[in-house]
């Protein structure tokens, strides 16, 4: 893990390297890479879900509940800003209902991660690959792996 440099063309980002952390169980280490990432990253219940994790895991749970209502409060503020939006011919009553459904579903969220994770839950990586641009076992061109042949 300590190969992984920030100034790597191809360096995945923060986020991506905390979440490897809270795979390896190293919680200090994925709290350090998630504050690295915390002002630049959209913040999304799937990571942030982890992070709050990691920190209770390291006792911070102030912290976790900092982050926890700074996230609230941006779902909050994305509800409101969202109603104000007028409708048009490229953005439809009905997406825009939908859109708000989301906005209040990850608010949801939010607000339930500290209860859930003190009941036992473990946030699950949420893992996909880029069809383009990553590496594979097979047929990767970017570091010369061949085509599979079985």
């Amino acid at each position: 893990m300590d190969a992984f440099s920030e100034n790597d063309d191809d360096f995945v980002g923060e986020v991506h390297v905390a979440e490897l952390y809270v795979e390896l169980q190293c919680f200090s280490e994925a709290v350090r890479w998630f504050e690295k990432s915390w002002n630049t990253y959209y913040k999304t219940p799937d990571w942030v879900s982890r992070y709050i994790y990691s920190l209770m895991k390291t006792n911070a749970l102030n912290r976790a509940i900092e982050i926890m209502n700074e996230c609230i409060k941006l779902k909050t503020n994305d509800i409101q800003e969202e109603n104000a939006v007028q409708c048009n011919e490229n953005w439809t009553e009905s997406e825009k209902a939908s859109y708000i459904k989301q906005l209040e579903d990850d608010k949801q969220e939010y607000e339930n991660f500290i209860n859930m994770i003190s009941n036992g839950f473990v946030p699950p990586l949420k893992f996909s690959t880029s069809l383009s641009s990553s590496c594979y076992l097979f047929g990767c061109s970017r570091h010369n792996h061949p085509e599979f042949n079985g």
